[in-house]
């Protein structure tokens, strides 16, 4: 059993330290590798519980977390048309007017492979959630965690003071964006704050304000200005809850020596660049410039759709038809909430709130009765840390960031656990369920885990290959004729080939395919097709006839992409049919009526 909770903390500590290592995993590569080693995690947990007689489980208010996740599954199940026009008629009406041809069944989901995508992130993430909740049993455990965190933290926000200092680019450290970063180190400040405030040995009391000083630095360095203004407004909380808990002096003169120790560093590099940065917020509407018309925007397609969304993930795919305004895609809505409410509707959204408030109320209710100076302290940075990120939330995407949503379950997980600490774990015992399995009932189950295990592990690889596949073949064109380039192109068009096998839910892939053939149509002889054999096109025509029905199929999976229909629009007018190409067009003014390029 040794060698399995030795397995357990590795791999947790392994998920904390490399999560934020390349562009905080929003990358295909970093972001497979994170869902693969959750899975793995899971498996091994489930097993340790397998190998004991009898085990138990933490009892929280889950219930409202387990039907979000169900509901967002429901979102991917066909439905018959009727049923879909009953209960959400708007989701539809897209189907009716957008989508090619006629089918019988339809999901919630206006596009189910953002759906998925977003999806195994969430089961991922959660998987990770549910060990670390039943994992930390002891304040052993629950300090290598900490110190993990702290660790990452501190790692992250050095290495962005060196880049900020040698070599500027855009983002902070290895996060694309300074505000992700930032969001990542307002859950983890107030952890090197707590924590040097309980440590006793004064060189590791010195160590940990050393390295929450460099992670106060490069927060106020990022220049994130929601960054700072949330993590002062979160400390002034703790403050108050401090002072709830007759604490307030210690706390206080924590803040104060984490304050002098910034000025020292700041008076030493300059504090202009943070000076200027803030000064932008003297004018709050042009600061927010931009954020505050797609705010507007949103809730005109909460009123549409708003029971069951337009699908976990689908924001981009929904935004163009409802914005007002002239501007580059909008990918997220810059407030978490509100683009949950779109994405899953007001069903969706008062689930996933209902278990985040009753989870915390059990928290905060139990921390009030605590002296343990752990619990009371560590308890009270993890709350601080994820008040501090939510109010973010409310003006950036930080969410749709695995490694702060990882960081993010992880602390929601440590904070649970952490507040039942006590020096003997009987005198204050946490909730939870024991179970007693049979070895029929423990084999069956075991069987499932390995055969969903298994499932998930080849999917995530699967999905994974496809996105290699579709970007090797990416960047080929026909510009000219040669051997050499039907070769590059038969090698394309068989790598995509490959990706549509591998993911045959992605529209990208099949659209990508008809650009190749649209290409090749225009740009090279009928004969040198024929004797270079690429697909046996059998002429310009063929050509353009085959790139058809590709976008037919792409906007079958993803019916409310303009620029599909933009596409299909040209190639039905290079094929002499005026009418059905107007028809295209016509979609694409309802389906992104201020796309500038296509205007």
């Amino acid at each position: 059993m040794k060698w399995i909770n030795i397995s357990l903390e590795t791999l947790l500590i392994f998920l904390i330290l490399f999560s934020p290592l390349i562009y905080g995993s929003i990358t295909v590569l970093p972001l497979t590798i994170v869902e693969l080693v959750s899975f793995i995690l899971l498996f091994i947990f489930l097993l340790k519980l397998y190998l004991q007689e009898k085990f138990s489980l933490i009892r929280a208010p889950f219930l409202a977390l387990i039907l979000f996740t169900g509901f967002i599954i429901f979102q991917l199940i066909p439905l018959p048309a009727g049923l879909l026009k009953a209960i959400s008629p708007s989701t539809w009406a897209l189907y009716r007017d957008f989508r090619p041809g006629y089918n019988y069944f339809f999901t919630l989901s206006i596009y189910p492979d953002a759906t998925v995508n977003l999806l195994l992130q969430l089961l991922s993430f959660l998987a990770v959630f549910f060990v670390t909740l039943n994992y930390i049993d002891n304040e052993e455990r629950g300090r290598r965690v900490i110190l993990a965190v702290i660790l990452s933290g501190f790692l992250c926000a050095l290495f962005g003071l060196i880049r900020r200092f040698t070599v500027p680019v855009s983002g902070f450290s290895t996060f694309t964006n300074r505000n992700h970063f930032a969001a990542y180190m307002e859950m983890i400040i107030p952890l090197g704050i707590t924590f040097a405030l309980i440590e006793k040995e004064k060189t590791r009391k010195a160590i940990l304000i050393f390295m929450t000083s460099v992670m106060g630095l490069a927060l106020l360095l990022s220049l994130s200005r929601g960054g700072v203004i949330c993590f002062f407004l979160s400390l002034l909380l703790a403050l108050g809850l401090l002072r709830l808990k007759h604490r307030l002096k210690k706390g206080l003169m924590a803040i104060v020596s984490l304050g002098f120790l910034l000025s020292l560093f700041l008076a030493a590099i300059g504090a202009g660049s943070i000076t200027k940065r803030l000064e932008t917020l003297q004018n709050p509407l042009k600061a927010m410039a931009g954020r505050t018309e797609v705010l507007k925007d949103a809730p005109k397609m909460i009123a549409d759709f708003p029971v069951f969304g337009t699908g976990f993930g689908t924001f981009i795919d929904i935004f163009p038809k409802y914005k007002t305004f002239e501007s580059k895609t909008y990918r997220f809505a810059h407030n978490e909430p509100l683009q949950l409410a779109v994405e899953t509707g007001i069903l969706g959204f008062l689930l996933f709130f209902t278990f985040l408030l009753l989870y915390s109320k059990d928290v905060f209710s139990l921390w009030l009765k605590r002296r343990n100076p752990f619990a009371v302290y560590i308890t009270l940075a993890c709350f601080i840390g994820l008040i501090s990120v939510s109010l973010h939330s409310f003006i950036e995407f930080m969410f749709h960031v695995p490694a702060v949503a990882l960081l993010f379950l992880i602390i929601l997980a440590l904070m649970f656990r952490v507040v039942y600490i006590k020096e003997e774990q009987s005198a204050l015992p946490v909730p939870q369920r024991v179970f007693i399995l049979s070895k029929s009932l423990k084999l069956v189950v075991i069987g499932v885990a390995c055969f969903s295990f298994l499932s998930l592990e080849s999917f995530i690889v699967k999905r994974y290959q496809a996105e290699v596949d579709f970007y090797s073949a990416k960047g080929w064109e026909v510009n000219r004729l040669g051997p050499e380039i039907a070769v590059l192109l038969k090698r394309s068009l068989k790598e995509i080939n490959q990706a549509i096998r591998l993911n045959p839910l992605n529209s990208g892939f099949f659209a990508r395919k008809a650009d190749f053939l649209c290409n090749a149509a225009g740009r090279v002889d009928v004969q040198d097709i024929l004797s270079f054999d690429i697909e046996s096109i059998a002429g310009p025509e063929d050509a353009l006839s085959r790139a058809e029905k590709l976008y037919m199929q792409a906007l079958a999976l993803n019916p409310t992409k303009a620029e599909y229909h933009f596409r299909l629009g040209l190639v039905l007018n290079s094929l002499g049919r005026e009418e059905e190409a107007r028809k295209q067009f016509m979609n694409v003014r309802i389906l992104d009526p201020h796309n500038k390029f296509i205007k």
